[in-house]
């Protein structure tokens, strides 16, 4: 038959076989003219060119030394050049037949090696010392180069000449694989982008790098694409970041240690930073009493979702193994699984399917606890809980146990405080019982015998007994100021209530009946004072009074206090013995606690003393530091 000669019917039947073939196959007539292709021959000349009316010995060369000096069939055994020169194949071919028997062309197969290397090749060589992939493709997406480093993991399938990267690629994968081609197409320069694939049921993440392949003229050819596995790099980030996320959280749960003593803010706090590093769909910290694992701090709590086992009346340690299982261990208890679990409570499960199809709803379905353990002794957990099966792990339940060390330092914190304010109010109690015997029982005293002795003395002395009623009156009046200023240090609120004139001459009245001192109140102008401000120049007057009366030996003593909108002066001073000031420690006479008291509401304290040339006390406020 002459080139272009038409093939009978049976050759027309073999064409249509053509497209079930998997193989790569052609038809050619006798002329060596391709009359039919396959979709798996047309991948396989990724360079293109394989198309009817096109000759086979321009794609295969080497050919031409095989067919058609033998009718019954050929096969070049080994792979020569393939088709637009990027692979090698071997060759087999089978003469095809007219009806009437007469020669009508050849059924060509194509079949690749299964290793399909070429050691000669210099691209080859240099891309076996990579540890990246490389693929080469055309302009429509084709494959028409690859390279996998040797001894690497075969991420990549042994057949990709020929086929498009959105065929080996999964959906997301390729359309960003696609975008970043468009932007090479765009501009001329590389571009890179990085995305997951899940590989052997784990996750790894691929670099790609795509950049432009120049043919003649400056003509864009094809593309370059350079994937590196950066699995390693990502999980060291992501572990980076989780570490400096629990650094962060940690610091804040310090913070607020430091900052407050309230429990109900610590917990808050606390289960907040631990949402950070160990999510969960709620967490909880329960608290032992009695048998009883109570909640004191919730996050995510919803009683319509979570039911009974966690109700408030609390969970009986006796009914929970999991909870016992942590105060016999002082270790986490992580349950992957609830449902799995023949301890978890069975009860509550069947409560819990009642409403698992529930838009709101949501079943426990893992769980992590942490125990709460103060000087050897588990004093409560930390519960986390999630509707996902399997979602806590080994990480979160070492992260979960460090929060419970700041949980008992909380508590411990708390139990200390609670104990310096119980020691506090006792030796409070006993400072009120001293002032009570040494002030007030003494002047009370004083006052009944003089009482007692008024009657026998008018009998016989009337004039005298004029004499000793102003020391009755005294006494009786200092008496009543001592009950006024204890009652105030009972009730520590009243020191507001009142006008700080007022609150004055109770301490005026108070010292009157503890010294012979004649003692003066002077008060000029009125300014509403803020509440701490008031406080402290109350205190400032107690302490510099007391002294006076105490140590100065004076025969006068004088307080003045002058308000004004831009000026509040308070003025103690007395005739007495004076001292060194800089030879007095400010821990002794109160000096110190003066001067604090006047910086904690930006005030000045000035105190003037010689001795023998008596003392004065000035404390100073200005309203223009902001704080009125």
């Amino acid at each position: 038959m002459r080139p272009g000669e038409q093939i009978g019917p049976s050759v027309v039947d073999c064409k249509a076989l053509l497209a079930t073939l998997q193989t790569p196959a052609l038809i050619v007539d006798r002329g060596g003219c391709i009359v039919g292709t396959n979709q798996a021959a047309q991948r396989l000349c990724v360079a293109g060119g394989l198309h009817e009316g096109r000759q086979i010995e321009d794609l295969l060369p080497a050919l031409a030394d095989y067919w058609p000096q033998r009718a019954e069939g050929f096969d070049t055994g080994a792979p020569i050049d393939g088709p637009g020169s990027v692979c090698r194949v071997r060759v087999q071919g089978a003469p095809l037949c007219n009806r009437d028997g007469a020669p009508a062309g050849w059924l060509v197969i194509l079949e690749r090696p299964q290793q399909d290397v070429d050691g000669s090749s210099r691209l080859h060589s240099l891309l076996a010392s990579l540890d990246d992939l490389v693929f080469v493709l055309d302009l429509q997406g084709y494959i028409t180069e690859f390279h996998q480093a040797s001894g690497g993991q075969q991420f990549v399938p042994e057949e990709l000449l020929g086929r498009t990267y959105q065929e080996l690629l999964p959906p997301s994968f390729a359309q960003g694989f696609a975008t970043v081609m468009e932007e090479v197409r765009a501009t001329g320069k590389v571009h890179r982008f990085d995305h997951p694939l899940h590989l052997g049921g784990k996750e790894h993440w691929f670099l790609v790098n795509v950049g432009p392949v120049w043919g003649e003229g400056e003509q864009l050819s094809g593309f370059v694409a350079v994937a590196r596995n950066i699995t390693e790099g990502k999980q060291a980030q992501a572990a980076a970041h989780e570490q400096r996320a629990l650094a962060e959280a940690l610091q804040d749960v310090a913070l607020a240690l430091n900052s407050t003593l309230n429990l109900e803010e610590i917990w808050k706090r606390i289960l907040g930073n631990v949402e950070r590093v160990v999510p969960a769909d709620w967490a909880a910290i329960l608290l032992i009493e009695d048998g009883v694992a109570r909640r004191v701090g919730e996050r995510n709590y919803t009683p319509q979702k979570l039911g009974a086992v966690l109700n408030e009346g609390g969970v009986q340690i006796v009914e929970a193994d999991y909870l016992q299982k942590m105060i016999a261990t002082g270790r986490t208890c992580l349950i992957p699984d609830t449902w799995n679990h023949a301890s978890w409570p069975r009860s509550d499960q069947e409560r819990f399917d009642d409403w698992v199809s529930s838009a709101e709803g949501q079943v426990i379905r893992s769980y992590l606890g942490a125990p709460i353990v103060l000087e050897g002794a588990v004093i409560g957990f930390i519960n986390l809980v999630s509707s996902i099966p399997d979602h806590f792990n080994a990480t979160h339940a070492e992260r979960l146990q460090v929060f419970t060390v700041h949980a008992a330092s909380a508590i411990r914190n708390a139990q200390l405080h609670a104990q310096a304010q119980e020691l506090a109010a006792v030796n409070e109690r006993q400072r009120l019982a001293r002032e009570l015997h040494d002030a007030v029982s003494q002047m009370l005293f004083s006052a009944k015998i003089i009482a007692e002795m008024l009657p026998r003395l008018r009998e016989r002395d009337p004039d005298r007994v004029w004499r000793y009623l102003p020391e009755l009156h005294r006494l009786i009046q200092g008496a009543m100021g001592e009950m006024r200023t204890l009652l105030l240090e009972l009730r520590p609120g009243s020191l507001t209530d009142a006008d700080l004139d007022v609150l004055l001459g109770y301490l005026v009245d108070a010292a009157g009946g503890r010294t012979s001192a004649k003692i003066s109140l002077h008060c000029e102008g009125r300014c509403m004072l803020p509440d701490d401000v008031q406080v402290a120049f109350y205190r400032i007057a107690q302490e510099a009074l007391s002294n006076a009366v105490k140590h100065a030996r004076a025969t006068t003593i004088t307080l003045a206090l002058h308000s004004c909108e831009d000026r509040v002066e308070l003025l103690v001073e007395d005739d007495g013995c004076g001292f060194e000031l800089d030879k007095v420690r400010p821990q002794n006479l109160g000096l110190g606690i003066m001067r604090e008291r006047a910086d904690e509401i930006g005030g000045t304290l000035t105190i003037r003393t010689v001795p023998q040339g008596g003392t004065s006390v000035r404390a100073v406020w200005l309203p223009s530091t902001g704080r009125f």
